[in-house]
């Protein structure tokens, strides 16, 4: 089962890319900062840690936990039935199998988590594309729906962000030129700078 979630979550944010929308940011946007309070500390704090909730996008980590807990469940009933020839019942293999994805993962995404800091190390702060032109690249992006587009920067290296238009009756299409006006928390607000 957890092996059909992380596939349908694969093919998901495969299909909202296509249509001008990530699912990734999309979820990223809902989940919550997590506030480091050292006075105390929980069981959620330690599964927060555990997991690079915050470090790493969301997205990621749900579908390396999941995939992982597939697989060692599968792993788990096929070495059983192996060694005694019938299957453990479904909540025996699942305390193992938790326990064995949790230690995956937190090996898999530390070593995402250092290759996402490296990538944040090598680029530029977001306020810098702010004046920058671009186009937009993927689906209509409105006030209130983001939309994918490409921009360089200032060293002549593009990025790919999601804008909004800054004015709620103006829609940008794929192929339009436009402006970066603003960064807010998950994506850029921007004005039409020409159309072709």
């Amino acid at each position: 089962m957890a092996i059909y979630f992380a596939v349908a979550l694969c093919a998901l944010e495969c299909l909202s890319a296509l249509f001008g929308f990530l699912l990734s940011s999309a979820i990223d946007l809902c989940t919550p900062t997590i506030d480091k309070d050292f006075g105390s500390f929980t069981h959620m704090d330690f599964l927060a840690n555990l997991l690079f909730f915050g470090k790493v996008p969301f997205l990621i980590v749900l579908l390396i936990t999941t995939t992982l807990y597939g697989l060692s469940g599968l792993l788990i009933q096929y070495f059983y039935l192996l060694e005694f020839t019938t299957l453990l019942a479904g909540w025996q293999a699942s305390i193992p199998a938790i326990m064995i994805a949790m230690m995956l993962s937190h090996i898999l995404l530390k070593y995402i988590h250092q290759f996402v800091a490296i990538s944040e190390n090598h680029s530029i702060s977001h306020e810098e594309l702010v004046g920058m032109s671009g186009t937009l690249v993927i689906g209509h992006a409105t006030h209130a729906l983001s939309a994918q587009a490409k921009v360089k920067d200032r060293h002549g290296k593009t990025h790919y962000v999601m804008v909004r238009t800054e004015d709620d009756m103006l829609q940008l299409d794929a192929g339009d030129h436009l402006i970066i006006t603003a960064h807010q928390q998950k994506f850029y607000t921007a004005n039409i700078q020409h159309r072709d």
